[in-house]
């Protein structure tokens, strides 16, 4: 039995249509479903959360954005560490409404081709990056910029003019066996990949980055103040990474906004079970 938990908000004619039509499917494939939507009451997490001790459901579907995507995925996480009595864990599954990362790095789509991939239900177990208490299933990402602009925007593209970057100074310890200090404008902290198009020289590395290697991929992206050049980036791998940062940060995990300045980057092997689709880049 599937929960749908719905995001609120008011849907465009496109995504009601989308929603009609799985809805649709699944009845006429005699699959049972219930459906739920949230509220400033009722969360993501917390229904995913009861939902999990009903322990009646195969999967917990999140619709709409990364936001209920990121809360659903941590209630499951949360929970699973915490209660060792539940044997039988729900799936994780989405139907993203818009652009997402999540949705993205589970090779979904945003059409009604979805409705094939949830019913058919093809099965992976991913690695869940963990920044202190919040799981993460794509990035964690730490900008000392003030604009929007995230750290995949410049592996992707050229920056034309370097000369009014503000650098933060960091340090990093990676699994206790070296140390990084330097200065940089981001730091993304990787677990899957969102689909992003790559190109030159950094294609080959980035390409490494997969779910299930029970490591992190740390990509930093240093300015140069002086010269007006092409991103400058570093890439280092780990499973534990201390971080230390005095600089004002803008932190986003799994594209959802941060206040607290983490102290401990990790991976957690094999956290979840996800449905995947065939767009997937590992």
């Amino acid at each position: 039995m599937y929960y749908f938990i719905y995001e609120s908000g008011k849907l465009s004619d496109k995504q009601a249509k989308l929603l009609d039509i799985i809805t649709l499917k699944f009845s006429d494939l005699g699959i049972n479903y219930d459906k739920v939507m949230v509220s400033p009451l009722r969360t993501a997490d917390i229904l995913a959360h009861d939902a999990i001790l009903e322990g009646k459901y195969k999967a917990l579907i999140a619709v709409g954005s990364d936001k209920t995507a990121s809360q659903v995925i941590n209630a499951i996480v949360k929970l699973k560490y915490a209660n060792d009595r539940i044997k039988n864990w729900p799936l994780f599954g989405m139907v993203p409404l818009e652009n997402s990362r999540v949705a993205n790095a589970l090779g979904l789509p945003y059409d009604e081709k979805i409705c094939g991939i949830l019913t058919r239900r093809k099965i992976e177990t991913f690695d869940l990056g963990r920044a202190d208490g919040n799981y993460f299933l794509t990035s964690f990402d730490l900008d000392i910029l003030e604009r929007k602009k995230s750290l995949w925007d410049k592996v992707v593209s050229t920056v034309k003019s370097l000369s009014s970057l503000k650098l933060a100074k960091i340090n990093l310890d990676v699994d206790k066996t070296f140390t990084v200090q330097t200065k940089l404008s981001n730091l993304s902290v990787v677990n899957s990949l969102s689909n992003y198009d790559f190109e030159g020289k950094n294609q080959i590395k980035l390409s490494e980055i997969n779910p299930k290697d029970e490591v992190l991929d740390l990509i930093m992206f240093t300015g140069n103040k002086e010269k007006t050049k092409e991103t400058d980036l570093s890439f280092f791998r780990g499973k534990k990474i201390k971080f230390f940062c005095k600089e004002k940060l803008i932190m986003r995990c799994d594209d959802q906004p941060i206040k607290k300045v983490p102290e401990k980057f990790e991976i957690v092997p094999k956290a979840i079970e996800v449905i995947v689709g065939k767009r997937k880049r590992f």
